[in-house]
């Protein structure tokens, strides 16, 4: 840079430049002083962020194993349990999605899958539904551990509008299994984000 400006206060030198000539070269100067000061370093959000704790995904119950997949806050576009929705036109609405792995263990023949009676609790108050969606389906292949039977398992996807400003950890309590075996789960104090 210019470490030495010496030479701008030499007479001979000052003789032959006009006056607004010292101005910008002053100006420049300043600014690369201010260029050159050290960047200002960004907080990492990574390392401000909570600390990651491990939590038990999956419960075993007679022949019936559940994992939990995801548990999540999201924004879904839909017109479904909206009052006094227009025809035609989408609404963004906040949903809480969860989603689990269920495997019939042993060598029964499947007949059917089953799902129900959900509980869910929000920082230790009960869950206000504000309607809900649900889904059972195939897993697909990064969802199912390789301990799993992927052609004995199904995975249930479950999503419901809380009332707003609901917040805290997450108890979830469900009945699920196949043919005339159901079981009740309890996965409790799921952490939000």
């Amino acid at each position: 840079m210019l470490d030495n400006l010496d030479f701008l206060r030499d007479p001979a030198f000052n003789m032959q430049k006009p006056p607004h000539f010292f101005l910008a070269v002053s100006f420049i100067a300043l600014l690369m002083g201010a260029c050159a000061s050290p960047p200002v370093k960004q907080a990492d959000p990574v390392a401000t962020a909570a600390p990651v704790v491990p939590y038990e995904v999956e419960q075993t119950k007679g022949v019936v194993q559940v994992r939990l997949l995801k548990v999540e806050r999201a924004t879904a576009f839909t017109s479904q349990n909206v009052a006094g929705a227009l025809p035609g036109k989408l609404y963004a609405v906040q949903t809480l999605g969860a989603s689990l792995l269920v495997e019939a263990l042993g060598e029964e023949p499947i007949t059917n899958w089953n799902f129900g009676g959900l509980d869910i609790t929000i920082g230790n108050r009960p869950f206000q539904f504000n309607g809900r969606a649900g889904a059972i389906r195939s897993p697909s292949s990064g969802e199912v551990p390789e301990s799993c039977n992927r052609q004995r398992s199904e995975v249930v996807e479950d999503n419901c509008r809380p009332a707003p400003n609901q917040t805290g950890p997450i108890s979830w309590k469900f009945e699920t299994g196949f043919n005339g075996h159901s079981e009740t789960f309890t996965f409790e104090n799921i952490p939000q984000n």
